[in-house]
């Protein structure tokens, strides 16, 4: 794992989950996971709208700029663990439970 100085925010991360579970999209995608970073990584998001605007990143996928921030350290951080709980998740478990083990 990359030695960076951000703090990951893992109630954040699982509330991102929740929302692509919820909307049934596929974890597995690197557009998915590219817009889950991208919304996670924004701050002035209050949680409240986290489902809602990782719904637009999703409808919307502006390719440059995510393109341009998936470039950057923190985001290559944060989709490193993402990743890793994915990896994590997925061990011992079927595609349906990997969801219920991320969020548990």
């Amino acid at each position: 794992m990359m030695n960076i100085p951000f703090t990951p925010n893992i109630e954040r991360m699982k509330i991102l989950i929740a929302a692509v579970n919820f909307y049934e999209l596929n974890l597995y995608d690197d557009n998915i996971k590219a817009c889950l970073i991208s919304v996670y990584m924004n701050d002035d998001i209050d949680e409240s709208h986290l489902y809602f605007i990782l719904l637009e990143a999703y409808r919307s996928q502006p390719t440059v700029f995510i393109g341009a921030i998936s470039k950057t350290n923190e985001f290559r951080y944060y989709l490193e663990i993402l990743n890793r709980e994915i990896e994590r998740a997925t061990k011992g478990c079927g595609d349906e439970g990997i969801l219920r083990k991320l969020l548990e």
